[in-house]
């Protein structure tokens, strides 16, 4: 080719290519997901589809690689979180933490009222921390174990558990997504989360009266002897004291002090290893090992050894990959401008209150589709502010209606990284606990019913608060 030959510019992306770029490798993807192919190489099968799909519009190899790289970039601190839990499990497993809150769960919880428990307590500690996965990866996998000698089923406490998680996570000021939110539509964190109660709330006490009905056709009658059985496993393994308990404090206390991820899990890593050793008498070396491989248990009862053998940062690789492959995904869809059109085209037809919060609900859940939980928090926020703003919409219903969507929706899709993170931390397929995650289904319907009714609809110069049932006047 000659030098003087200009270089074909790819082709400008339409909403027909736009859809067709979108709902191709999307489509594929879950439809072979649900004839039981692997979810990690059903992500990988949409990143190729996608790839080949911008090179057929004329994009350049290098900037397909750089579009990846950038995506994976943007994933990187979460796939380094998912390491440090890994072995932050793995060591409180040792350190005797994790199996001394298992021993103190099994004396005060009855299995009537454990559901709607594992539901606000998970949520407390996300609350805290600012964290779901955080949370899920400690407390979380306690209560899962707690589950199997209460003899309720595991998909339900898994339901119980995410649920309570993403509603700490999406309340909490602590939170990266709250944060990401509220700047990305332009107001306050308090007026967001504020905001975020007339929506969130009424979920979640449904979810908690959901869950005692649950508890109560699902409880069945506590057994004992298996309780006991349990109890005493775990106390000839271990040396069960509230002291065990220090390691999980410290990893709450700091992240309330606003300490960075990284930092608390690995000061929690350290302690805990510190008390594995003092405590539990373990070596050194075994407590690298535990972190690295997981924490392998001997107590010789079948039930509890199963529960106990986990974490470990090799236990977190699958999870990792599908982590930079949602990445990769995400990237290639924002350089190829896939979504561009589509979301255009939504907000051109929209011209009402109503209709107006109901498009950015729906862009976020698009755009939360490919399993990335930060575009649905800042695209529909630059597409939507205008609109805001001539209806006269309070900038935080905006933030709140991205949250609503686009922070839960990733919690019940199966090939969404965090989906896969909480079927590895608790061991449960995302299929079968994703019925029962209640609150990222009735928060985005709230939602809809809200901006419908007016309900917590503010105006621009309306004061932020929360007044039940308050309602927009009609103009």
């Amino acid at each position: 080719m000659s030098e003087n030959t200009p270089v074909k510019a790819p082709k400008e992306m339409t909403l027909t290519l736009g859809l067709i770029g979108f709902l191709v490798p999307i489509g594929v993807m879950i439809v072979f997901i649900l004839l039981g192919v692997n979810m990690t190489i059903c992500m990988l099968l949409a990143d190729v589809l996608l790839c080949g799909y911008g090179l057929l519009l004329g994009h350049k190899w290098d900037t397909l690689d750089d579009a990846m790289c950038s995506g994976v970039k943007a994933v990187a601190s979460a796939a380094i979180i998912m390491i440090l839990v890994g072995v932050l499990v793995g060591v409180f497993m040792a350190a005797g933490t994790i199996p001394a809150m298992l021993y103190y769960g099994f004396k005060i919880i009855t299995p009537m009222f454990f559901l709607p428990v594992a539901f606000l307590l998970t949520c407390f500690v996300a609350l805290c921390t600012g964290t779901s996965w955080g949370a899920v990866g400690t407390i979380g996998v306690v209560l899962i174990g707690m589950s199997t000698g209460l003899n309720i089923p595991l998909w339900i406490t898994a339901g119980a558990i995410i649920s309570g998680a993403q509603m700490g996570d999406k309340m909490s000021p602590l939170s990266d997504t709250t944060l990401l939110a509220a700047a990305s539509a332009g107001t306050s964190v308090f007026k967001h989360v504020v905001s975020m109660f007339y929506t969130t709330l009424p979920a979640a006490v449904i979810c908690v009266v959901l869950y005692f009905v649950l508890g109560l056709n699902n409880a069945g009658e506590i057994d004992k002897a298996q309780i006991q059985m349990l109890s005493d496993g775990l106390t000839s393994a271990f040396n069960i004291n509230p002291l065990m308990l220090v390691p999980v404090i410290v990893v709450l206390a700091l992240s309330v002090k606003r300490v960075p991820a990284f930092l608390t899990f690995a000061i929690g890593i350290a302690v805990g290893g510190v008390w594995a050793m003092v405590f539990q008498g373990v070596n050194i070396l075994d407590v690298f090992g535990y972190g690295m491989s997981g924490f392998v248990s001997n107590t010789g009862i079948e039930s509890l050894d199963s529960l106990l053998s986990r974490g470990g940062m090799s236990g977190m690789m699958e999870m990792i990959i599908m982590v930079l492959l949602c990445g990769m995904l995400s990237g290639l869809l924002d350089k190829l401008g896939v979504l561009n059109p589509i979301v255009s085209a939504i907000t051109a037809r929209v011209h009402s209150v109503g209709g107006i919060v109901t498009a950015t609900l729906a862009t976020a859940g698009i755009l939360a589709i490919p399993g990335g939980q930060y575009p649905p928090l800042t695209v529909p926020a630059f597409a939507f502010k205008s609109a805001y703003d001539e209806m006269d919409i309070n900038r935080a219903v905006l933030s709140r209606s991205m949250e609503d969507l686009g922070t839960l929706l990733v919690a019940i899709l199966p090939w969404g990284a965090a989906a896969a993170y909480y079927s590895g931390s608790l061991g449960v397929s995302p299929l079968d606990y994703i019925p029962y995650t209640f609150l990222p289904m009735l928060s985005p319907l709230i939602a809809v019913i809200n901006a419908w009714t007016g309900i917590g609809v503010f105006r621009t110069t309306d004061e932020v608060k929360y007044r039940p049932f308050w309602r927009r006047p009609k103009q």
